[in-house]
C-alpha cells in the first residue's frame, strides 16, 4: 500500500538512504522490476514540475523487443525523494549510489526495522500493481502501467497479487512506525 511504501521512504531518509527513499517510491509508482530501479541512471530521469519522466534501459520488455521503455510517474513525494537523490551524485551514475549487493541489506534493516520483513522487494512492483488496479479498476490500465504485453499474464499476475494483498496483516505498533515516517514525508 502507499502507506508502507511511503512509510519505508521515511525511515530510510531518516537513516540517510535517500537514494532507497527515491527508488521503493519510483517502484511502486511505476510498477518496476527491481533490476529496472538498480539500473537506473540519473541521466535517463527528467522533471516536469510534479511529473517525473524516466527512461528505462535494458528492461525484460526492451531486451526481447530492442525497444526503448519510458514510465511517467505524476507525485510531488516521488519528484522530490528523486530529485534529492539525482542530486547526490555524479549526473551519468546509477541512483542507488551503493554497492548492488547492498541493496538486499538496506532493504531487510528498513523492513524489519517496520515489522514488515515479510516484504521482498519485488513486493514493489505487486504493490504497485495491485493497488493501481485496485485504485481504478482497470486491468488494461495496470497492464499498460506495468508494462505486460500479455493480458492472460497481466491478468493472472495482478488478480493473484491482490487476492494475496487480503493476507498481509500489520501489528499496531508497525502501522504507528509507517504512519510516523510517512508523515514525514507528506
Amino acid at each position: 500500500s502507499p502507506l508502507m511504501v511511503l512509510g519505508m521512504a521515511g525511515a530510510a531518509m531518516e537513516c540517510g538512504f535517500d537514494d532507497f527513499a527515491a527508488l521503493v517510491t519510483v517502484g511502486f509508482a511505476a510498477i518496476l522490476r527491481t533490476q529496472d530501479l538498480l539500473a537506473m541512471r540519473r541521466d535517463d530521469v527528467k522533471f516536469a514540475g510534479a511529473t517525473t519522466i524516466i527512461r528505462l534501459n535494458k528492461t525484460k520488455t526492451s531486451v526481447r523487443t530492442g525497444g526503448r521503455e519510458v514510465v511517467t510517474i505524476e507525485s510531488t513525494v516521488v519528484s522530490s525523494l528523486l530529485r534529492q537523490a539525482c542530486a547526490a551524485g555524479p549526473q551519468r551514475g546509477l541512483v542507488w549510489r551503493r554497492p548492488l549487493h547492498q541493496f538486499p541489506m538496506v532493504w531487510r534493516h528498513v523492513t524489519t526495522s517496520l515489522g514488515v520483513g515479510f516484504l521482498l522487494p519485488y513486493s514493489l512492483r505487486r504493490g504497485g500493481a495491485s493497488w493501481d488496479f485496485i485504485k481504478f479498476a482497470s486491468l488494461d490500465r495496470t497492464m499498460e502501467k506495468g508494462r505486460w504485453r500479455s493480458a492472460k499474464t497481466a491478468r493472472i499476475y495482478i488478480q493473484t497479487a491482490v487476492a494475496e494483498a487480503f493476507d498481509i496483516v500489520v501489528d499496531e505498533n508497525s502501522r504507528a512506525a509507517l504512519v510516523h515516517f510517512a508523515r514525514a514525508l507528506t
